[in-house]
């Protein structure tokens, strides 16, 4: 073998160690691992201290404010709508137009909040599919608001004290907010009552005194 220079080794005759991270290396490495966690623990949990405010407003509106819409069948439930109510209110598919409702013809300016009449035309738009309300429970002169929409809402009392189920149909809304939309000209009105009597949903056959009415949401409470 030849020699080599003074004072360098022969680079042959150096024996490579294995590598093996050193332990404080390996602390190094720990510590940084766990600096990650903690940071992560961090982001999560102001997240959701940030978060969980919302979710009850959010479940809220989702429970309150929406009545499944099924169109096919009662089964659907895909399709839901901001402008319909579910509470105690189901909708109910049909094949045809439904008037579940004979209404007096004569109906009164009430006192209320100013309404803009395009949202009550609103309402009457989304009614032009088919079907029937059942309105279930309300008692005590309790407003049903079955159909609202920004600064318009219809809504339906019972004259009785009974709690069985009735129904409205598709057609009745249309006719009531139109009856109510034809006391105001221009482009805002105030709210407008009526009287009528409803299908009983069960088989009994017993007609349902009820009042409506299309009023501001908020004065229907």
């Amino acid at each position: 073998m030849p020699a080599t220079a003074a004072g360098f080794k022969d680079l042959n005759s150096i024996v490579p160690e294995p590598w093996l991270p050193t332990n404080a290396v390996k602390n190094t490495q720990e510590q940084i691992h766990r600096s990650h966690l903690q940071v992560k623990m961090l982001v999560f949990n102001l997240l959701r201290l940030l978060l969980l405010p919302l979710l009850p407003v959010s479940i809220s509106a989702a429970a309150v404010d929406r009545v499944v819409y099924t169109p096919g069948h009662s089964g659907d439930m895909t399709n839901t709508s901001p402008l319909v109510r579910r509470d105690e209110i189901r909708w109910g598919p049909d094949d045809e137009t439904q008037d579940a409702c004979d209404s007096d013809e004569t109906v009164e300016k009430t006192d209320g909040r100013e309404m803009i009449k395009t949202d009550c035309w609103e309402i009457t738009r989304f009614n032009q599919k088919p079907g029937r309300y059942t309105i279930m429970g309300y008692s005590n002169s309790k407003w049903a608001i079955i159909n609202r929409k920004d600064s318009c809402a219809i809504a339906v009392q019972r004259k009785d004290a009974s709690t069985n189920d009735f129904e409205i149909g598709d057609k009745d809304i249309r006719d009531w907010i139109s009856a109510a939309l034809s006391e105001y000209s221009g482009t805002t009105m105030h709210s407008v009552t009526g009287n009528g009597d409803c299908d009983a949903a069960d088989t009994s056959g017993n007609d349902v005194p009820i009042n409506w009415k299309v009023a501001y949401p908020d004065d229907l409470s």
